[in-house]
């Protein structure tokens, strides 16, 4: 047998190697308290898809990765009309924007090969497990003064802890069929996951997770994803129209359920939407680099507290077109897939993210965080669905590939 050079190597197992990059990039998040120590492995991972171009490259002829790109290469080129204008932060967006391309593209070949969910789902699950314990260890040695439970490493606050901590439980939920005797193990991981997000305080976080899990547990139970979407919609519309109802008719639970009211959001979306009035941005929006931090009360909120209203005020009308596009695409692909164990896992982590984005998250397009994990890692799930003759190199990898 001829021995292969370092490049040959680097080629012949592209996939397995992006796989421990990801893994590493993921779990990381509990652990490095530097974002930008995470991102190495990102930047590693990056280098080595561009590296392998050529065996991936067909996936520009699916839809929802074409639109991904576009997406991403049009929040990047808002920031040469974003006032004020810096050519580093400029190329530092561009840069964002290419790693989550290549993260997208690397999570794809993976999922194509069989164990790599698995795996995947129950590493995440158990470093997600024991960075919720030792959190919950530290609040109670020295509970907060505000009283609410954050998490290590980059997760030091307690919305994104909550809802990585959220992910983190959905993985071990799904990969409860494939434990076997260890199923008692993924229970109890899973209810430390759980009350590490009780104990976050997060109303968003907490009521995300528990429509992630229904999201989850329907689609294991229906057979078609008509009545999977029909069930799960109306218990959530049911639910929330019950909460709304408690809080507009009974200022006493309101106070319980909201103590803290809706924290300046509200205030927060009305004054962004009216910057984006004055500036007459309503199509093109004031770009990717322009400040949204607002003042209010003499209390300076940074960010919008919604993804959907970042990318509307980041990209305008043409960037919530786009990311309609993407939604809609990945959610086609992965209805059709809905029998696929992956395309399960991708619509649980969407039921998490995607309500939880309405009163949370400042940018679409970051470094390695929550957002990749909660958006676009179920969005390379769908690109990987949809693309299996494209991605060739994951055939040789996978024990029971169809």
């Amino acid at each position: 047998m001829a021995t292969l050079s370092l490049r040959e190597s680097l080629i012949e197992y592209r996939v397995p190697i992006s796989a421990a990059l990801l893994v590493f990039s993921l779990a990381s998040m509990f652990v490095l308290t530097s974002q930008s120590a995470s991102s190495f492995a990102t930047y590693l991972l990056a280098a080595y898809v561009i590296y392998g171009l050529k065996h991936w490259s067909a996936l520009f002829e699916d839809w929802t990765f074409l639109a991904s790109a576009v997406l991403l290469a049009y929040l990047a080129a808002s920031s040469l009309w974003s006032e004020p204008w810096g050519a580093r932060a400029a190329l530092s967006q561009g840069i964002r924007s290419l790693l989550v391309l290549t993260f997208i593209v690397a999570v794809a070949e993976c999922f194509r090969v069989d164990w790599f969910r698995e795996r995947l789902t129950v590493v995440f699950g158990f470093f997600g497990a024991v960075a919720a314990f030792i959190a919950l260890v530290m609040f109670a040695i020295e509970r907060p003064t505000d009283g609410r439970l954050a998490g290590l490493g980059q997760l030091d606050t307690h919305v994104e802890a909550a809802m990585v901590f959220a992910v983190a439980l959905v993985c071990l939920l799904a990969s409860v069929r494939d434990a076997g005797r260890w199923r008692w193990l993924h229970f109890l991981c899973a209810g430390v996951l759980g009350v590490a997000v009780l104990l976050s305080g997060s109303r968003n976080a907490i009521a995300s997770l528990v429509i992630g899990c229904m999201a989850l547990f329907f689609a294991h139970r229906f057979e078609t994803p008509r009545r999977f979407v029909a069930v799960l919609l109306a218990i959530v519309i049911a639910f929330g129209l019950v909460f709304a109802a408690a809080v507009v008719l009974s200022p006493a639970l309101a106070e319980g359920l909201l103590p803290r009211g809706d924290s300046f959001r509200f205030d927060i979306w009305t004054m962004l939407v009216a910057r984006l009035a004055a500036e007459g941005a309503w199509w093109f929006g004031m770009g990717a680099l322009a400040s949204t931090a607002v003042v209010i009360d003499g209390y300076t909120m940074l960010h919008p507290h919604n993804i959907y209203l970042a990318v509307f005020f980041e990209g305008g009308l043409v960037g919530v077109l786009l990311l309609v596009i993407v939604l809609f695409g990945a959610l086609r692909v992965l209805f059709e897939q809905y029998a696929r164990a992956e395309a399960k896992l991708a619509i649980a982590v969407l039921a998490v993210g995607l309500p939880g984005f309405f009163l949370d998250g400042a940018s679409l397009v970051d470094k390695i965080g929550w957002v990749w994990l909660l958006f676009w890692l179920p969005i390379a799930i769908a690109v990987g669905l949809s693309n299996a003759p494209v991605l060739r190199d994951a055939r040789r990898f996978s024990g029971r590939f169809q």
